[in-house]
């Protein structure tokens, strides 16, 4: 089991582009955080998503 957004989920995705696609998210504006670190964008096709992985994801917000 993966832990996506505090919920433990079985995936299938093999690396963070994979589950994004699985998870039918829209890569476009967000930011991916697996076991407390950022992943670099460039580096989604490669990171591998384990058994035991803690992912969030995150949307940017304007303020002001």
């Amino acid at each position: 089991m993966v832990k996506i957004s505090g919920i433990n989920r079985k995936v299938n995705a093999e690396t963070v582009a994979k589950l994004l696609i699985e998870l039918d998210i829209n890569p476009e504006n967000i930011a991916v955080v697996k076991n407390g670190a950022i992943i670099s964008r460039k580096k989604w096709d490669s990171e591998e998503v384990a058994e035991s992985d803690e992912i969030e994801f995150f949307s940017p917000v304007g303020g002001g």
